[in-house]
């Protein structure tokens, strides 16, 4: 058994130790809280840059499916034309497409058109902060060719882009 006056002799040899102790634990905790803040931001801007590609194609299989039932006739009307389309706006009640008149504002939760935009706490919810183009073109031999191209700014300031078309022939499956 050690004696108690040696006891405390180290113990008070001891004495700044633990303070030096906990200030390493504390460093190496912030450390830890430091990358996983940083890591998480990360995750963030992917998953906010994956949902608008995921938003863009959705929209843009949509505006070429509306095209593909439409009569060759009726597409052959707006050839050499390229329309804007509304996304997320409700101040105008029509786009200048004629072939699609509704704003493309597709809330993914309720599968329907509505307007979601932010919330009190700056969440962006399901809207979509972009312009969308349709562009129909005579490809020849009784062909037309629709275009879409989407564009929208990316979380770091660049801008994102999408384009897919799609021809629609004079003897289609509607036609």
């Amino acid at each position: 058994m050690i004696p108690a006056h040696e006891l405390m002799r180290k113990l008070r040899n001891q004495h700044g130790s633990h303070l030096v102790e906990l200030v390493v634990a504390l460093g190496a905790i912030t450390f830890v809280m430091l990358a996983a803040m940083q890591a998480w931001s990360q995750v963030y801007r992917m998953s906010t840059a994956g949902q608008n590609q995921m938003l863009a194609a959705h929209m843009a299989q949509g505006i070429l499916d509306s095209a593909r039932n439409q009569r060759y006739s009726t597409l052959a009307q707006y050839a050499g034309t390229t329309h804007e389309l509304l996304v997320n706006r409700t101040g105008a009640i029509q786009s200048s497409s004629p072939l699609n008149p509704r704003p493309l504002m597709l809330d993914l939760e309720n599968l329907n058109y509505k307007n979601y935009t932010t919330d009190g706490a700056g969440i962006k919810g399901n809207s979509f902060h972009g312009t969308v183009h349709e562009t129909i073109t005579d490809a020849g031999n009784g062909t037309l060719r629709v275009a879409v191209q989407i564009k929208w700014p990316s979380e770091n300031g660049r801008s994102r882009e999408l384009q897919m078309s799609t021809l629609i022939s004079q003897y289609g499956i509607h036609n």
